[in-house]
Formats: C-alpha cells, sequence, structure tokens
C-alpha cells in the first residue's frame, strides 16, 4: 500500500509519510535514504519538472540508482511505457525498444530523442484495439479512459525477440500483468526484470509468476520524483 499522508515540504513529514506504510519498518538505511533523497524529491515537485524534461524514469529513486549502476553501453533495454525513462535508457545502454500504445505520446518522445542526438532508440507503436468482451483481463487496463480497450497485441510485442535477449525489461505501460507473462523469458542472464509501482494489489499475479523463477527480489520502497507519495519498484536479477 502506498502512503496516503500528504507532504507538506517539510523533512519531518515527509519521514513520518513513509512510517505510515503497512509493513513497512523505518530502518537506518531506510532513513539515510530519505534524508539524501529529500532535496531531489523536493525540486521534482516544481511546476517545471517533468520525466521528458529531467530525462528520468518515473521509478522510486533508489530503483533509478540501481539501474543507473547497473547499465553501460554493451546493454539493451526493453521497456513497455515510453518517456523520460527512453532518455535515461538511451542515454546509458547500447539500444532501446519501446512499445507505446500511444501515437501522440510517442512522437513527442521521438522529438526529445532526437533533439537529445541518441540514435539508439526504436518505438513500436502498437494501439489496443476494442474490448468486445472476449479480451483476457491480463490485457486490459485499469485506466478510466481504457476500460474498453484490450491490449493483448501491445503486450505481445516483444514476442518478436528472441528468449534472453535483453538486459533490462521494464514492465511500466499498460496491461502490465499480460506484458509481464510475456517478457520474462526475455530477459537475459544476469539481467533485470523490471515493475514499477508493484506494491498495488493487482499485481500480484506478476510477484506469483517471478516466484517460479527463483530471482533475486530487490524492493525500492520510498520516494520518487513527482509525486507525494511513496511507492515501490521491484527488481528482480536473473543470476542463472
Amino acid at each position: 500500500m502506498t502512503s496516503k499522508l500528504p507532504l507538506k515540504g517539510d523533512v519531518f513529514d515527509y519521514i513520518r509519510a513513509a512510517r505510515v506504510v503497512p509493513g513497512e519498518t523505518l530502518r537506518i538505511e531506510k532513513v539515510w535514504n530519505l534524508i539524501r533523497f529529500y532535496r531531489v524529491w523536493k525540486a521534482s515537485l516544481s511546476v517545471d519538472a517533468s520525466p521528458v524534461k529531467d530525462k528520468s524514469p518515473w521509478m522510486t529513486f533508489s530503483a533509478i540508482e540501481f539501474l543507473d549502476r547497473f547499465l553501460d553501453k554493451e546493454k539493451t533495454v526493453f521497456e513497455y511505457g515510453c518517456g523520460g525513462s527512453s532518455l535515461f535508457f538511451a542515454r546509458r545502454a547500447r539500444h532501446v525498444i519501446s512499445a507505446e500504445h500511444d501515437p501522440a505520446w510517442a512522437e513527442l518522445v521521438d522529438k526529445e530523442i532526437g533533439e537529445a542526438g541518441y540514435g539508439n532508440w526504436q518505438c513500436r507503436v502498437v494501439e489496443p484495439t476494442h474490448n468486445d468482451g472476449q479480451c483476457d483481463s491480463g490485457y486490459s487496463s485499469r485506466g478510466k479512459s481504457l476500460r474498453d480497450k484490450c491490449f493483448e497485441a501491445y503486450a505481445k510485442t516483444i514476442t518478436a525477440y528472441p528468449d534472453k535477449s535483453f538486459d533490462v525489461v521494464v514492465i511500466d505501460g499498460r496491461a502490465r500483468v499480460g506484458c509481464a507473462i510475456h517478457a520474462v523469458n526475455k530477459v537475459a542472464e544476469h539481467g533485470c526484470f523490471v515493475l514499477d509501482n508493484s506494491e498495488r494489489d493487482w499485481y500480484a499475479p506478476i510477484h506469483e509468476l517471478l516466484k517460479g523463477y527463483g530471482w533475486k527480489r530487490y524492493n525500492f520502497f520510498g520516494p520518487g520524483p513527482y509525486n507525494r507519495y511513496f511507492w515501490a519498484t521491484t527488481i528482480w536479477r536473473n543470476l542463472g
């Protein structure tokens, strides 16, 4: 569960927000993370800040740090949902492929990628189809404006690539349960499988799926940019 306590920009309220989350204890290392991320969190609440402008994933700060350390110019990335993360990955990885359901948003990100001078990004736009009632629940979206859409083709975008093709696979777009089912076998040995907003109850099937693989799990709960609540980004590492 995420914290519902509104943050007021005060460091003490900021720390108290973490304490109200069930199941999350405030260990010494967590206190240190809260303190050191406070300034960047506060700056991200500026009206001028955005993931695309900041070239940043919309994940928790500790998960962003993990990925920053993990990535290098030999690694490849596949992500569901493009945006600031695309710019972040393109700067650090050899090749980045994004699956995006919104053509207008993909065009905007493509413009930003071009202006940044990154030539290693490819976006595959796969729009959803009408949900005629036959769409599996794993391919549906909880977004109010998208509940009549089916994202099966979008979720299956990654199936065009061989197993173990990507060093990082990010599930941060629509129909995440369906995406995860098709994406998990595409993670290379020693690669990372990333699920943002992983504390949400409806992503429990993804956690169950990954249990069967026995990969090392890192749960990065805490502050992240642009939000006044704490949430979780979970990363599983395929150690072979």
